[in-house]
């Protein structure tokens, strides 16, 4: 029987206390309304206690490009105090960066818009690091028409992609898992979009 596994996703963006940044957890709702919300070592924490079988970590604000310390601060943070498989993702942009990701303490690494622009980076990730630890996100919206177009920049670009199409042309790239998100449902409590979940995995 397939197992059913619980991942929860959590959104990373920056804070600044003072002179100091730190990475602070965050809600949205489809993809705006940025609330601060905590910890995101005390929720993983709180996630192991209650069993989640893996966590996502996704940064919104992209620091990857910005300042390499404060992500690894926190990548090393959550890795001494969990014991459980996570994933990183956010401004990702070159097989370097997930070597930097990987060996601070990520087990897989997760890529949006670069995929997008340079479909050919699944690839080159599955090679040097196996497709286990590549993890395509796909965030969608679906048309009046029906069909799911993907969007990338966190939400805010569409591009001509469809997400069963996207998702088809990922797995052959050599992507092991994909995030799909609705931008749609994000953050309203809605439930999830079981229409293009179907015709992902139907594909």
């Amino acid at each position: 029987m397939l197992k059913r596994r619980l991942i929860p996703k959590l959104l990373l963006r920056r804070s600044q206390i003072g002179s100091k940044n730190r990475m602070v957890l965050v809600t949205t709702v489809r993809f705006t309304e940025r609330i601060e919300v905590g910890s995101p070592i005390s929720q993983a924490k709180i996630y192991q206690a209650q069993v989640a079988d893996e966590l996502i970590f996704l940064d919104i604000d992209r620091t990857m490009r910005i300042d390499r310390a404060i992500i690894s601060g926190i990548i090393r943070g959550i890795a001494e105090e969990i014991f459980m498989p996570f994933t990183v993702g956010g401004g990702v942009s070159n097989v370097e960066e997930f070597r930097f990701l990987l060996s601070n303490g990520a087990d897989k690494v997760a890529i949006n818009t670069v995929a997008i622009e340079n479909p050919d980076l699944i690839e080159e990730a599955a090679n040097a690091y196996g497709s286990q630890c590549v993890v395509l996100s796909i965030d969608c919206r679906r048309t009046e028409s029906g069909y799911y177009k993907v969007w990338k920049d966190c939400g805010s670009v569409e591009t001509n992609l469809e997400a069963a199409e996207w998702a088809i042309l990922g797995e052959k790239k050599g992507a092991g898992e994909i995030l799909l998100t609705s931008i749609d449902r994000d953050g309203t409590g809605e439930g999830l979009d079981l229409d293009l979940i179907r015709s992902v995995t139907k594909a």
